[in-house]
């Protein structure tokens, strides 16, 4: 079996030259449901071949920086199975990240700096392999929220745009809310 490119392993099909991901957070204003401007997130460029030419981070999102140094380690697929988080030098986080057979991410477990758990994430996909649920757990294995992913694609099959919901627990009651909007905007190399 041919190792997959960057391009596959991002999830995209057809003759991809770049995508553009951009984020539209959803707040509740005076009783109704309002979704922000758009906000550039990144921008990725492939080769003809697939291969990941170059990533460019927005500097801010929503007034927070990015972090401005990740280390990852990888397995032999390319999948990241472990990722530390540092913002201005000072180590934040570490997540363990497990995948099935397919290489899709099905579980997630995040870190403090003091090595204490401090969630756990799993994930359920539809059947082009997007996720279509994130469960997020505490600790001590209580449900703390639910988000849901209504994926739309384009007619080559890649995602276009993610509508991602949260039901949490407030006060004992499972409250929905949405979150954000998530689009890509995707450019194809000419034949």
């Amino acid at each position: 079996m041919q190792p997959k490119t960057d391009k596959e392993r991002d999830g995209m099909v057809g003759a991809v030259e770049s995508v553009r991901h951009e984020i539209a957070q959803i707040q509740k204003k005076e009783n109704k449901w309002v979704i922000h401007p758009r906000k550039l997130v990144l921008v990725t460029i492939y080769d003809r071949e697939g291969k990941r030419k170059s990533e460019t981070f927005s500097n801010k999102i929503y007034g927070q920086s990015l972090s401005e140094h990740d280390t990852n380690k990888q397995d032999a697929n390319g999948n990241i199975t472990e990722h530390s988080c540092y913002v201005d030098g000072v180590f934040q986080y570490k997540m363990f990240l497990a995948y099935d057979k397919d290489n899709r991410k099905i579980e997630q477990k995040t870190y403090k700096t003091n090595g204490e758990l401090c969630h756990k994430t799993f994930y359920k996909y539809d059947t082009q392999g997007k996720i279509v649920e994130m469960y997020d757990y505490n600790p001590d294995d209580k449900l703390d929220c639910k988000h849901t992913y209504t994926n739309e694609y384009d007619l080559v099959g890649n995602l276009t745009k993610v509508t991602v919901r949260r039901w949490t627990y407030i006060d004992n009651e499972l409250i929905y809310e949405p979150l954000c909007e998530i689009y890509y905007n995707i450019t194809y190399f000419k034949s």
